[in-house]
């Protein structure tokens, strides 16, 4: 039995605790993937509230997707936006390689080769929470499809990926998705986010 594992992106704020991506995992069976029957199978601890690689697994009968969680932030959601931007310039350029020609070595290279932050971004499961919403997108290698589905994956992953970026924007400019003062006594740190920045990216 295949495991679905789990790998945090580490933004330096707070992750997104063990229940709340429990619960987030029991409802991925409406996201895309080579599989539609996943069986949820707890397998984790909590530690500090931070999620770590590999405590949590989804048994599928045909893949073995690694899980990118990026942290419950405005920074995550940033990034999480990055990270899809870079999977569509890579699958623009896999449709441009096969309008030339490509064989099935240079599709799989060429998505073997995208990454984001030192993570690779296909046949993978990226997450993000933003403003009390769950966003997620799966990304398979089109090397591993067939010839003649592989455009129209890659023409419906792109106008998924473009709806999505759309979603997490209108979290972002939410007042839900604003965050709030630290219980410390500190104060959050607004300058760290340029919010007219951030919607030049769509």
């Amino acid at each position: 039995m295949e495991e679905f594992i789990m790998t945090e992106i580490n933004t330096g704020n707070a992750g997104l605790s063990l229940a709340l991506l429990k619960s987030r995992l029991g409802e991925f069976s409406n996201v895309p993937t080579s599989s539609s029957n996943a069986e949820f199978k707890p397998n984790a601890t909590e530690n500090k509230g931070m999620i770590t690689p590999k405590q949590d697994s989804l048994s599928l009968s045909s893949s073995n997707f690694e899980v990118l969680a990026f942290t419950k932030s405005v920074k995550g959601a940033n990034e999480f936006i990055g990270a899809l931007q870079t999977a569509n310039v890579t699958l623009k350029k896999i449709d441009k390689a096969m309008s030339e020609g490509a064989d099935t070595g240079v599709v799989s290279d060429l998505a073997e080769k995208s990454s984001f932050m030192g993570n690779k971004l296909f046949n993978k499961n990226l997450l993000v929470s933003v403003g009390g919403k769950d966003f997620s997108l799966t990304l398979q290698n089109p090397a591993d499809l067939s010839d003649d589905s592989r455009g129209e994956y890659i023409s419906s992953k792109r106008a998924e990926i473009a709806q999505v970026l759309s979603d997490v924007n209108v979290a972002v400019s939410s007042h839900e998705s604003m965050p709030s003062v630290p219980t410390n006594g500190s104060k959050y740190n607004f300058e760290e986010f340029d919010a007219e920045a951030f919607k030049k990216m769509f």
